[in-house]
């Protein structure tokens, strides 16, 4: 009788530890002893206890199951780039620029001279009247053409006179440009060059002329342009 009753004690853990090793290989919760867990772990997790699936291990092909073994995470196509582009660079709105005249003549002997007078000004582009289709005539390469007032009517204690307004042209160049005005005598217009060299950065112009003036005297003009920078969206 004794005999019998572990025969079929035996039988019942033996099928116990089938339905648990089943629910095991399925993914559900392992219960069983650590021998019976560890043998359904997959064979990375024997010894734990736990039965759960072998994270990291390898599936049945033998390959990575967790796809961070050799060759590691999925690309994500990214390559680093945040996609974000640079601001363009500034740049100059010429439709107008704020300047300064410096006037200068040499000394009457040692009696008088005029150094460093400095007349502020503005320049508006112009794009038509009978004064831009004159100057574009005689200057076809100055795509600028500026009518320009002085704060002034005179420079030098009034030896300079300064015409409101007076036509300037522009013509740019990388680094460089050259600056022309226009004149006009009874009807006819002219054009007179300033500096064919002046000094220009993108934003800054700055000429430099001279002409003879009375008296074996010489006028010097240095006219330094500013142009303010367009606004940005």
């Amino acid at each position: 009788m004794m005999h019998q009753y572990a025969v079929v004690m035996l039988i019942s853990a033996l099928w116990a530890g089938c339905v648990y090793k089943v629910e095991a290989d399925t993914g559900e919760a392992c219960t069983a002893s650590d021998t019976a867990c560890g043998a359904a772990g997959g064979g990375g997790g024997g010894g734990s206890g736990s039965g759960s699936a072998n994270v990291g291990g390898n599936d049945a092909s033998g390959n990575d199951a967790s796809g961070t073994g050799e060759g590691g995470a999925a690309d994500s196509g990214s390559d680093g780039a945040t996609g974000a582009e640079d601001p363009p660079p500034p740049a100059a709105d010429f439709s107008w620029f704020t300047g300064v005249r410096t006037f200068s003549i040499d000394a009457y002997g040692d009696t008088w001279d005029c150094s460093g007078d400095a007349v502020p000004e503005e320049g508006r582009r112009i794009s038509e009247g009978t004064a831009h289709d004159e100057a574009a005539a005689l200057c076809p390469s100055c795509a600028l053409i500026y009518e320009v007032r002085p704060s002034a009517e005179a420079a030098c204690e009034g030896w300079v006179p300064l015409p409101n307004p007076s036509v300037l042209l522009l013509d740019l160049d990388e680094g460089a440009a050259k600056v022309y005005s226009l004149t006009e005598s009874r009807g006819e217009y002219s054009l007179v060059t300033l500096d064919e060299l002046a000094d220009f950065d993108g934003f800054d112009l700055r000429y430099t002329h001279s002409a003879d003036w009375s008296y074996g005297s010489t006028l010097s003009v240095t006219g330094e342009l500013r142009f303010p920078e367009l606004p940005r969206d």
